[in-house]
């Protein structure tokens, strides 16, 4: 149940509540105050409704202006102020409408359905997810969405490791993860749930069921599946999983390892299964050049662990048709982070190592040697590289 009345009455409802001793909270909205019981606010609403519809918070554009607004905005992939709006609305939105009230609305609409408000695209540093920081203390960030990841390296080298520090700081964020894992790597970690195991393998009806509730992230072990058999249930796989995030937008993120198994480039039906372009998906191999071609692509961020990162970037270059520039002073030094960019120059920086580092940290076993972030050009797209 909910009580409104004039702010102008807020002290007298505050007294009537601690002298019925109700446990209740006081929301302000705008000129009014309205009485709400423990808990139950825009966002527990929000919540709820979203759980209903099979849908995440990541799909949620929310357009608000007054105080009680804060809590639902703040849950929402993209929050919108009208003009009007109240001081604290505008603080925390993407940006405020040039009209108020109801027509600022019918702004935000008009331009959801003309470019789905393709000026913000990468631009929501709030959701941004963190690779690791320089040693000036600036952040080394990646967008969720937009950007396809290979991370690769020698066997040993802790690639599953890496992979395994992006995913977890993907579902810190709330966004949907969906693990392809043939060896079993990824079902420990925390907020997943693994489907299938040596003695049992899962099938496709399963995990489209288990991913229909968005709070759960799966990983999909493999063992149970024949080597060569993996690739067939793959391509069964990954048009259902493409037709669910049309229809919900999920999963956010398609892991797979083990790609040269899973995607060999002697596969003949990556280009007829795959969509015409991946999106927000991450590669795990130990040779990108066994990969099929058709997957490798859409790859704008390469993630090259161990000692030799400039072979690894070189075989993927090899894969691509791609041309790699790799700056003369980007070099691999144990324990340390360099940073190159084909615009920018090159500095280095210190990694932070721990099993389950400090939050922020670029995540990587203890007695692995790291690394470095930097950037090179592939042909006429800067690519991302960590190595």
């Amino acid at each position: 149940m909910l009580v409104a009345t004039h702010a102008s009455h807020r002290a007298t409802v505050q007294d009537v509540i601690w002298e019925l001793g109700l446990e209740a909270q006081v929301i302000g909205n705008r000129g009014a105050v309205m009485v709400l019981p423990a808990g139950v606010n825009k966002a527990t609403g929000l919540e709820y409704a979203l759980r209903e519809l099979g849908l995440s918070r990541h799909e949620v554009v929310g357009v608000g202006d007054a105080e009680n607004d804060h809590s639902f905005l703040e849950r929402c992939e993209c929050a919108v102020a009208v003009a009007n709006a109240a001081p604290s609305i505008k603080q925390i939105a993407a940006f405020v409408t040039a009209a108020t009230n109801g027509n600022g609305v019918v702004e935000l609409i008009d331009e959801l359905i003309a470019n789905d408000l393709r000026r913000l695209h990468g631009a929501l540093p709030r959701h941004w997810i963190l690779l690791g920081k320089r040693t000036d203390g600036s952040a080394v960030q990646l967008s969720p969405y937009g950007h396809n990841i290979l991370v690769a390296g020698p066997s040993g080298s802790g690639k599953s490791t890496r992979a395994a520090g992006i995913i977890e700081r993907l579902i810190d964020k709330d966004y949907q993860v969906c693990i392809v894992d043939p060896e079993g790597d990824y079902g420990t970690l925390r907020d997943v749930v693994a489907l299938g195991n040596q003695w049992r393998a899962p099938n496709v009806n399963e995990v489209l069921s288990i991913l229909e509730d968005p709070k759960i992230n799966l990983s999909v072990n493999l063992l149970g599946i024949p080597l060569d058999d993996r690739p067939d249930f793959f391509a069964q796989l990954i048009p259902n999983l493409q037709a669910m995030r049309a229809r919900t937008g999920r999963p956010h993120w398609l892991v797979v390892d083990e790609a040269h198994h899973m995607l060999p480039g002697t596969w003949g039906h990556a280009a007829s299964v795959l969509p015409q372009r991946l999106h927000e998906t991450l590669l795990v191999t130990v040779h990108p050049e066994h990969v099929a071609p058709a997957i490798l692509a859409p790859i704008d961020v390469v993630v090259a662990i161990g000692d030799t990162p400039e072979q690894t970037l070189e075989e993927f270059a090899r894969a691509t048709g791609q041309t790699i520039v790799w700056p003369v002073d980007l070099v691999y030094q144990a324990d340390r982070v360099s940073c190159g960019s084909a615009r920018t120059g090159c500095h280095r920086s210190r990694c932070r190592h721990a099993a389950g580092g400090p939050s922020g940290s670029v995540t990587t076993a203890s007695t692995r040697k790291a690394t470095c972030v930097g950037t090179v050009s592939i042909s006429a797209a800067p690519t991302t590289v960590i190595t």
